[in-house]
């Protein structure tokens, strides 16, 4: 199940993707990586559309910036 936006927006979610990465598995990884990259996606859409344009931006940055983290990570320790 996708979480709302509003979990994308709080960073709460991506937040513990970023603190946890030395914690998780190669598949662990290459989730958070993909739920990363969708999240701008989510919060710009339709379901987004309660947040402001100043929770948007906040998500999409730290979106961007743990997806490079996950995937520094999994080149580091991840085969395949």
């Amino acid at each position: 199940q996708k979480p709302p936006p509003a979990a994308y927006a709080s960073g709460v979610r991506l937040f513990a993707y970023k603190k946890k990465k030395k914690e998780l598995t190669c598949n662990e990884l290459a989730l958070g990586r993909r739920e990363a990259d969708n999240a701008p996606a989510i919060l710009r859409g339709p379901a987004g559309a309660n947040l402001t344009t100043a929770q948007v931006s906040r998500g999409v940055i730290l979106a961007s910036e743990v997806s490079r983290e996950l995937a520094r990570e999994m080149r580091r320790r991840c085969r395949s």
